[in-house]
């Protein structure tokens, strides 16, 4: 179990990519307008929305997310710190995202996958690493 900002926690499902210093920079990078709407693509467990909603009381983020032990995990983490009404996970193909939601729904987009052009597969999240599988700009294709 992970101790984030005000009190929030995240908890990592098995074989997930730990805390890193990544994710913590990303969410404090990021300039959220007032009243943000945000989408997090390849969201995991959740961290980088939980880091969100950790800083900003308002924000509310929705994580589209491939995997599902990472999901089940993210809606886990959601419930434990009681933010059900500003975070959710949804469980699917980021290649979807046109048919997900609304051209325009968010005010923002993030996104901290483990993401490798080239190369082999991991053997231990293979989904997450190969450009084969999603490509940068297949999210947004047809929007």
């Amino acid at each position: 179990m992970e101790q984030l900002h005000n009190g929030f926690t995240l908890e990592l499902c098995p074989g997930a990519f730990p805390l890193s210093t990544d994710s913590i920079a990303l969410a404090d990078f990021v300039r959220l307008p007032k009243n943000a709407t945000v989408l997090d693509i390849g969201s995991g467990c959740g961290t980088l929305g939980l880091l969100l909603c950790s800083r900003d009381d308002i924000c509310k983020v929705t994580g589209i997310e491939l995997d599902a032990n990472a999901h089940e995990t993210a809606l886990n983490n959601i419930n434990a710190n009681g933010i059900s009404s500003r975070l959710s996970s949804i469980c699917a193909d980021a290649a979807g995202l046109n048919r997900l939601v609304a051209p325009g729904s968010f005010s923002c987009c993030v996104s901290n996958p483990p993401y490798f052009s080239a190369g082999p597969a991991s053997q231990k999240t293979p989904l997450a690493r190969r450009d084969d599988m999603l490509s940068p700009d297949a999210p947004f294709a047809g929007a």
